[in-house]
């Protein structure tokens, strides 16, 4: 046997998904609307699956970013009034690995939220909606929104989960010691 097992499985997984990665965009040539993101919802389910199963962070990005290209593409059917509903599931998806690996293990890094975040308001910052207006009048509330969660202690960036609450710097607790006093002589030395 050339390779342990624990490498071939790898490579049969590897394969696997190259396989049937492949054949989903290979069909994906010959279909329209609905029916693409169906696939992608497959492909993304696939990738969410074995996140669950291996407990691998690598697992989860490709599968919420198909995931949101699926959610763009049933945008884009529906007719959304967003400047690029492409955009906007994209976005979604982004923040769906965030969501799904806080959920699931308790905490996760903030990183998916930048372009998530980007994707998303930039989707529906150029659409000519009534969330244009709150986007464009009221962002700032997101700001205090931000604060008072920052301030309440509930964001926890930067911070191990386990670790419990940061402290709070207590005065330091000095005991006293005991100390016998020696008897004082009260007779005149010669």
């Amino acid at each position: 046997m050339p390779f342990p097992l624990k490498d071939e499985t790898r490579r049969r997984r590897a394969g696997a998904i190259l396989v049937v990665l492949g054949l989903a965009l290979f069909i994906l040539q010959y279909i329209e609307g609905a029916a693409e993101a169906i696939l992608f919802f497959g492909i993304s389910a696939v990738f969410l699956f074995f996140y669950f199963r291996q407990q691998r962070y690598g697992f989860l990005v490709p599968g919420g970013i198909l995931a949101g290209i699926g959610l763009g593409m049933i945008f884009d059917n529906a007719g959304l009034k967003v400047a690029d509903p492409s955009a906007l599931g994209l976005g979604i998806g982004f923040l769906l690995i965030y969501a799904i690996d806080r959920l699931h293990r308790g905490g996760t890094s903030w990183w998916p939220l930048v372009p998530g975040g980007i994707m998303v308001f930039g989707a529906l910052r150029s659409g000519e909606t009534w969330v244009n207006r709150v986007l464009v009048e009221g962002w700032p509330l997101l700001l205090v929104i931000v604060g008072v969660l920052v301030f309440m202690d509930k964001l926890n960036w930067g911070r191990d989960k386990d670790a419990g609450p940061e402290p709070t710097h207590p005065e330091p607790e000095v005991e006293a010691e005991e100390v016998e006093a020696e008897p004082i002589d009260t007779e005149p030395r010669e």
